[in-house]
């Protein structure tokens, strides 16, 4: 365990994995906002447990819904279900213990892996947006071509280099976290770097998140879902006629994909942003060097105040932005499988079902007994 020095003299990072280290966790009022955010992070991690769980059984129990894209969806699910369990430990873990409760191990693999299931999370949106594209699009003009494009075997290779990827390029991840102390009785699972090397580091990660976790798969998203919009437009228009009606599915697709592009790039947007602003400086707990600081004492301690003050705003919005990316993942295998109306059909038809399954087999045990 790495003693780190509590002096406000320096920047100081690794808050929490990221490059942030506000002080509210020494503030009088630390109960309240460590209340709040475990509330906060349990209803999450309750409401995405649900959901994603109720995506996989209605998948499971209706074959009319045991598609590709579903296929897709409900892998979607097992991994969002991942991140929130990850995420959710490491918040409450955070904010629950003013000493990090578990090993070093612990700190690595829960970090690595929350890194690990976010990307693979994010790039399977991006590989339901290429299976609708084959389905609709390709299938038009080269349908044997989409044939074979569109198998198990295919899909499941996709997910396994997804996997593989990710999982390769997040091991500096695994080697660079470690238990901190940040003050007397209290201990932190972050980054441990010098100071330099921690600037570089996260630099480096803010920019391969941002690219690879956010601008280059909401680019192929979009590009991808224009191009099945304009196919079914097109498609439209020939079968109507120049002045016919339009088609409501049509419509209706255009709300749906525009609904689900816009949902995912405004709740991942503003956290990308504050961490490129954190890694350059712009935003985070930086406060004068000790020979650029006014000798008089009610200067420091007006510029302490300001400081202060400036950092729990940040850091709330920091914590706001989190959350809304944290909520996002755990509503994304719900909302790409709501947007079915035969989804929630099998929904509703699948509740008897599942309920009478479940009378039965506590019949059988009964009688086994």
């Amino acid at each position: 365990m790495t003693k780190v020095s509590p002096t406000t003299c320096t920047l100081n990072h690794s808050r929490g994995g990221a490059p942030y280290t506000p002080q509210i966790k020494d503030a009088e009022d630390n109960t309240s906002h460590s209340i709040a955010i475990l509330c906060i992070t349990g209803l999450i991690m309750l409401l995405g447990l649900t959901g994603n769980s109720i995506v996989l059984a209605v998948i499971r129990f209706n074959k009319t819904l045991q598609t590709l894209t579903n296929f897709m969806i409900c892998h979607l699910a097992a991994v969002d279900s991942l991140c929130l369990i990850f995420w959710g430990t490491f918040l409450i873990l955070h904010f629950g213990f003013n000493e990090w409760p578990l090993g070093n191990i612990t700190c690595k693999m829960i970090h690595y892996f929350r890194f690990v299931t976010y990307y693979v999370g994010i790039w399977i949106l991006v590989g339901v947006a290429v299976v609708r594209y084959v389905s609709v699009v390709t299938a038009t003009s080269h349908p044997m071509r989409a044939q074979k494009l569109l198998t198990s075997k295919m899909a499941n290779i996709s997910l396994a280099l997804m996997w593989l990827i990710f999982m390769g390029l997040n091991v500096p991840v695994w080697l660079n976290m470690e238990i901190q102390q940040v003050g007397p009785n209290s201990t932190v699972c972050g980054i441990l770097l010098h100071q330099n090397d921690t600037q570089v580091f996260t630099k480096g990660t803010a920019w391969t998140a941002f690219s690879f976790g956010y601008l280059a798969p909401t680019a192929i998203i979009f590009a991808l879902y224009i191009l099945i919009y304009r196919h079914l437009v097109s498609a439209d228009t020939r079968s109507r006629g120049r002045h016919g009606p339009p088609n409501p599915r049509t419509r209706r697709v255009r709300e749906v994909f525009v609904f689900l592009v816009c949902t995912f790039a405004l709740c991942q947007l503003p956290l990308h942003i504050h961490m490129l602003l954190l890694a350059h400086g712009r935003v985070g707990q930086k406060t004068r060097s000790c020979d650029e600081r006014n000798p008089a004492k009610s200067d420091k301690k007006n510029n302490h105040d300001d400081d202060t003050t400036k950092n729990q705003m940040e850091y709330g919005l920091f914590l706001s932005w989190l959350l809304i990316q944290f909520l996002n993942h755990s509503l994304n295998p719900i909302i790409y499988a709501s947007t079915s109306s035969r989804f929630w059909k099998c929904f509703v038809s699948s509740l008897p079902s599942v309920t009478s399954s479940a009378s039965s087999k506590t019949t059988v045990k009964r009688s086994l007994t």
